[in-house]
């Protein structure tokens, strides 16, 4: 009889600690709405890029992320995550590492046809030297699995920088709209592969007034066990 290796918890959360810190105030917006079931756990990877727009002329930054989910409970799971910034000349300055956690409010068994709605809520800490700022976002997620293979989604980011681990305010937040598709191309025996892609529109990078704002063009993989 095959017997199917388990990856425990604490042995998933030391790999991924480790990939994280291996690499060096952006999330990636490749996964749907659909959370990890209990004990299930992913591990992905992402490239994020980011246009930004101003007086005719578009600049463009270059960000790698990785990032990783356990599920808690039933509609529950929880996140790790770190960006790199790979722009040439910018040293960094957009590395950020982040932790969330996600719940599901409805169609806990994902069926076709039937909307998913889910909320996040995000921390996260850009620590370069010139930057050292604090994130808070509330991501909101509608996604529509119209195929066992297909779930289009739509994200919107309500979310604040602040030199603080707690926001003093909440005016000029920056907000984010994303639009995406995640496309399973596993059958679902062992680890299974998913590839999400979206885009997005950002009013500002970091929120506020007079800042430029940002398309940001994303694709990445994610690599999830098997449901328990």
């Amino acid at each position: 009889m095959n017997r199917r290796t388990v990856i425990s918890w604490m042995d998933f959360l030391f790999l991924l600690v480790a990939v994280v810190f291996m690499f060096g105030c952006v999330m990636s917006a490749h996964r749907s709405g659909k959370v990890m079931k209990p004990g299930q756990v992913s591990g992905g990877f992402a490239y994020d890029g980011l246009v930004f727009q101003g007086d005719g002329d578009s600049d463009m930054a270059h960000l790698i992320a990785v990032d990783g989910r356990v599920g808690v409970v039933s509609g529950l799971d929880v996140g790790l995550g770190h960006t790199w910034d790979i722009t040439s000349g910018n040293e960094g300055a957009y590395k950020t590492v982040w932790g969330d956690a996600k719940y599901q409010f409805n169609n806990h068994d994902n069926e076709l046809g039937r909307p998913i709605v889910s909320l996040g809520v995000v921390k996260g800490y850009c620590y370069h030297e010139d930057v050292e700022l604090h994130l808070t976002s509330f991501p909101v997620t509608v996604s529509f699995p119209i195929s066992e293979k297909m779930t289009p989604y739509f994200i919107y980011r309500f979310e604040r920088f602040d030199e603080d681990f707690f926001p003093s305010e909440w005016d000029d937040p920056r907000h984010g709209f994303f639009i995406g598709n995640e496309i399973v191309l596993g059958d679902g025996d062992g680890m299974t592969p998913v590839f999400g892609m979206s885009i997005g529109f950002m009013n500002s990078l970091v929120g506020g007034e007079g800042d430029d704002s940002v398309i940001v063009l994303n694709g990445g993989w994610s690599f999830n066990s098997p449901a328990r």
